[in-house]
């Protein structure tokens, strides 16, 4: 059960016009007067509701139920179902802290139907996973319990719909099973609360929710709450908020809309409440109008932090009203961040990042903010650039080139939603009506929705955009966090802060120079080179049918349209080699060659210039140099594919070096690298892979401070230009939906035009073999009451045809196994994860991965827990249970594809065309598994005198 109130909070801000920045992932537009479709019109006033979407069927049942349900095809097979309850943690009573959440947890532990773990068996048994299916959040305002249901038989609808009535009307709350869940809870408190972001995230929820009760409302609830909490606590918030008139049901998916009515209906109509019926009355939110700040100076920090917020009540209504008011805000603080983020790329900043984000943690409260990292000593010129350029834009505001570039970006998203509307996922939809019934956030029809956005868009002036910010700072001051390591010198004070803030309006500031006229487009076509070959590669007939082009240079690229989504692509390629064909002496240049040059700009573009041209285009491309390969990974649209394919073209033909992103790279290193024990995480992978990989550095995690020191642009120049620039031995794959011949002109542009010998590399091995011994390490790391422990097995197997298949299906027993005994029914571990891969490069193993966290004082009690349970899955194999809920989860999974899955598979194929029918035939050798099969295997990858073991406890 994920706790994600504040995920689930922050992604409700932006209503319909998403802007998703990175180094190389931007949002697209096209002429925003062209549509793919003629648009619906939109006849509603400013102040009335934007009308919910035709698709969806909406109603109220007598005892007040609202209920959604929706027909959908994407993916088919299966369906989303969500009980919504509108009460979270802000609702409890004062002796209640805690208990939302903790009621959470008790729906999965017992209803009268489904007494203790029933339910999650019952589940299992129609292929759904515990995490992965059947999941809940807590958050101050909401309680959302999901459930993704496999369709293949006909029963599964029913049960799950009889899970959703059960949950709003049938819980059981036994004391020993409370008493049981306390250390599940306490261990997802750990995660949450004794870390350095869980730390970050109580200061903000100080400073905005001080002087609320919302504050003494934390989902999560305390440590003190936890352990005393009751049946009594929880029945009372049960009886008073699991109401019908204050719930939601949402089904959506591979449904008959009528019978889901009828079903609904049969099983929600006559609930009524159990106890009085109260009126929900939000904790109210203090005052925003004085300036504050937050000094928070921590063990785990590792880098100086300044975030600048302007928190102000938020009333989210659902007109078009307050649709444009979210706009012109969002626009504001995106123009903000890109300002800092800009002078970063251009090396005039006193910090190494900057970007927007949002902290409004409750329903009623926003909080647009911007954030800003670097290093220690920059602490204060961070913190004065920021309030600087809060200033600026308040006296001189906005100019038209920077609010066109963001603008393309938001027009961009829009044509991209709309593109895509006929395949959107169930879960993606469930998710939109979970907001609609939660916040009013509008669901109109798909074209209605790009043609109101794009409206507000054409409407939007620099002068609206200023006046809007005006008025928001006039209702509201400025809020500071700061975030420094304890042993930082010279740390601002909040009385300093406040004090700075003040000073303000009195300091000399000039506007900003209006910023050059940058190129329109990437690069100049190629004219295109005809392949040497054409050929059809082995697939199954549906979904995967591949084309093959060679070209003269050697490269091959394979083209495979689907219609799982649309415009929707993937972009996957590959070439052995890697950092194994990398010299001794580049190696650690190697290691963070990538950073380097992604941040660089590319062509004859800046960083700025590229993001820039990049504004309207939704287009992401991610270069690697992995241990024996190099790759690519990429997305596109389909207007945005030749994009994705000239930044290809240019990071072989003309990559950039620049130095402000080298001092920029090895300055956002160099705190991990003085003190990686800042982070447990880190801190246990570098233990890990010293015990697995020994001293090898083509496998090292992070430099020494001797290495990192050693690292120049030269060093990373070479290393670059020797590993993309011979495109001979590359494979180049797209899946998705795009043209098969528009495809093939682009491939014949700027990939038969890349040089290339049609020479072929091997890569060397490396990788010295695994522990012939069982070692454990026990790592101290971080601060807070937080410990794990973790487990490898690196075992070689024969190349067999079924071994992905097998590891799979281990994988989920894995996960059953450890769920149901170190969390159900030991209560001492919140998320035990298991994970069982296939590896072949460079050397043929199966990967096994195991990871409890706990209390640090039960550390080796839970590893004694692991080791148990492999032992007696080695001596017996799986229950029948368990094999039959993996079997059943897999039968399921098989049936799915998806464009990242295909491509993946397809730079491999034409090197290893046996992948391709080991893919088409997994559902065939899952039906041939038996608990015998899968013990020897188990015996095979799992021995219990070869592992690796990495414990982590607080420092």
């Amino acid at each position: 059960m994920s706790n994600g109130w504040r995920r689930a909070q922050r992604a409700r801000r932006l209503v319909l016009a998403v802007l998703v920045a990175g180094q190389l992932a931007v949002s697209c537009s096209t002429d925003p007067g062209v549509t793919a479709r003629e648009a619906t019109p939109i006849d509603t006033v400013e102040t009335e509701q934007i009308p919910i979407e035709s698709e969806v069927r909406l109603l109220t049942l007598d005892n007040g139920l609202t209920v959604y349900i929706r027909a959908n095809d994407r993916p088919g097979g299966s369906a989303e179902m969500r009980l919504v309850i509108n009460a979270g943690s802000g609702q409890e009573d004062a002796d209640q802290i805690g208990v939302a959440h903790f009621l959470e947890h008790m729906m999965f532990n017992g209803t009268e139907q489904f007494p203790a773990n029933k339910l999650v068996d019952t589940l299992r048994g129609f292929g759904m996973q515990f995490g992965a299916d059947v999941n809940a959040y807590t958050s101050y305002d909401e309680t959302v319990y999901q459930l993704t249901v496999p369709m293949s038989d006909e029963g599964n609808e029913t049960a799950a719909l009889d899970v959703l009535r059960e949950w709003l009307s049938a819980a059981t709350l036994s004391t020993d099973e409370v008493d049981k869940e306390k250390g599940v809870i306490l261990d997802e408190w750990r995660q949450s609360d004794q870390t350095h972001d869980g730390r970050i995230g109580k200061s903000i929820e100080n400073m905005l929710l001080g002087s609320s009760e919302y504050n003494r409302h934390d989902p999560i609830g305390t440590d003190a709450a936890i352990n005393a909490m009751t049946s009594e606590l929880l029945r009372r918030f049960y009886d008073t908020w699991y109401r019908p008139d204050n719930a939601a049901i949402v089904v959506v998916g591979d449904i008959d809309v009528d019978q889901v009515e009828s079903e609904i209906r049969d099983r929600f109509e006559s609930l009524t409440p159990r106890g009085d019926t109260a009126t929900r009355s939000d904790p109210a939110l203090g005052r925003f109008d004085a300036p504050d700040a937050w000094i928070l100076s921590d063990a785990d920090a590792t880098t100086a932090t300044v975030e600048v917020m302007v928190p102000h009540d938020y009333a989210a209504d659902g007109t078009i009203a307050s649709l444009r008011r979210d706009t012109l805000q969002s626009l504001a603080f995106d123009m903000i961040a890109t300002r800092l983020s800009d002078d970063v790329s251009r090396g005039t900043a006193s910090f190494t990042s900057a970007s927007a984000s949002n902290e409004g943690l409750v329903r009623w409260l926003d909080a647009p903010s911007v954030v800003v990292d670097g290093e220690i000593a920059q602490l204060q010129d961070e913190l004065d650039a920021l309030l600087l350029e809060f200033e600026r834009v308040r006296r001189f505001g906005f100019n038209e080139s920077e609010l066109d570039r963001a603008l393309r970006g938001y027009r961009g998203a829009a044509q991209a939603q709309l593109d895509g509307s006929d395949t959107v996922q169930d879960l993606e939809l469930a998710s939109r009506y979970v907001d609609h019934f939660l916040t009013k956030t509008p669901v109109p029809n798909a074209d209605a929705e790009f043609q109101l956005s794009n409206t507000i868009y054409d409407e939007v002036t620099v002068e609206a955009v200023n006046t809007a910010y005006e008025e928001m700072l006039s209702a509201a001051a400025l809020h500071v966090l700061v975030v420094a390591p304890e042993s930082a010198t010279d740390v601002p004070s909040r009385e300093d802060v406040l004090v700075q803030i003040a000073a303000l309006p009195s300091l000399h500031i000039t506007d900003r120079e209006a910023t050059a006229a940058v190129p329109s487009e990437l690069m100049t076509p190629p004219a295109p080179v005809e392949e040497t070959n054409n050929e059809s590669l082995d697939g199954d007939g549906i979904f995967v049918t591949p084309t093959m082009l060679t070209f003269a240079n050697g490269a091959r690229f394979v083209l495979n349209p689907t219609d799982i989504a649309d415009n929707d692509i993937y972009f996957s390629a590959t070439s052995p080699g890697g950092l194994s064909l990398v010299a001794d002496a580049d190696v650690t240049d190697a290691l963070n060659a990538v950073a380097v040059v992604t941040t660089s700009g590319i062509g004859d573009l800046d960083p700025v210039a590229l993001d820039t041209v990049l504004s309207d285009a939704q287009v992401e491309l991610y270069p690697a140099i992995n241990p024996t390969s190099e790759t690519f990974v990429g997305t596109a649209t389909g207007e945005d594919l030749e994009l994705l394919l000239q930044m290809v073209h240019l990071f072989f033909t003309s990559p950039r070096f620049d130095p402000v992103a080298f001092d920029a790279s090895l300055s956002q290193l160099r705190p991990y690298v003085e003190n990686p024990s800042s982070d447990p995480d880190l801190a246990a992978y570098i233990a890990f892979s010293e015990e697995r990989y020994g001293t090898e550095p083509r496998f090292e995690v992070i430099p020494s401070e001797a290495e990192l020191d050693s690292i120049d642009l030269e060093g990373i120049e070479r290393v670059w230009r020797q590993r993309f620039s011979n495109a001979g031995d590359w494979v180049f794959a797209l899946s998705g939906d795009f043209d098969l011949a528009d495809g093939k002109e682009l491939a014949r542009r700027y990939i038969g035009t890349l040089d290339g010998d049609s020479t072929r590399e091997e890569f060397k091995d490396y990788q010295q073999d695994p522990p012939s011994r069982a070692v454990t390490r026990e790592v101290r790391a971080g601060t807070g009451d937080k410990g794990s422990v973790t487990f490898d097995w690196s075992a070689p197997t024969s190349d067999s045809d079924t071994e992905q298949v097998y590891a799979d299906v281990l994988t989920s027993v894995l996960n059953i196994r450890l769920t149901d005994h170190i969390r159900e029914e030991l209560g001492a571990s919140y998320s035990p994860t298991a994970y069982v891969s296939v590896s072949d490069e460079p050397d043929h193993l199966i990967e096994s991965y195991l990871n409890v966290t706990g209390d640090p004082e039960r550390i080796t009690e839970l590893s004694a827990f692991v080791i148990d349970d492999i032992s007696e899955l080695r001596a017996d194999g799986p229950h029948a249970d368990e094999l039959d809920a993996a079997v059943a989860e897999l039968t399921d999974t098989y049936q799915y594809f998806d464009n990242q899955t295909i491509g993946d598979l397809l730079t491999l194929a034409p090197d290893r065309p046996e992948l391709v029918s080991r893919f088409r035939d997994r559902p065939q050798v899952l039906g041939d598994i038996t608990a015998a099969t899968l013990q020897a295997f188990i015996a095979d990858v799992l021995p219990l005198d070869r592992y690796i073991e990495i414990r982590t406890l607080p420092a």
